[in-house]
């Protein structure tokens, strides 16, 4: 079973690198020095997340566990931070 169709997870695009430098443009935080950093370490996170789920090997119970860490991820209040001063 290919668990990229079953949780219909899209992989991570190409220029996802550049939407992340993007981001960090426009974010509020900017200011902040650690904010390239923050950015940098989501990227990676999140682009090793996309790299198993994206493999047709990859089992179920693997695939529910990088999903959990998606989870986590994305309910990071340094996540949260960073995303909601994308939206404003």
């Amino acid at each position: 079973m290919n668990v990229n169709n079953y949780y219909n997870f899209l992989p991570v695009a190409q220029d996802t690198h550049s939407q992340v430098s993007g981001m960090q443009e426009k974010s509020k935080l900017a200011e902040v020095s650690t904010d390239s950093e923050l950015l940098s370490s989501f990227y990676n996170e999140l682009n090793n997340i996309s790299v198993i789920l994206s493999n047709p090997a990859t089992t179920e119970e693997q695939a529910v566990n990088e999903l959990g860490k998606y989870n986590e991820i994305i309910k990071s209040p340094e996540f949260l931070k960073l995303t909601s001063s994308q939206n404003s």
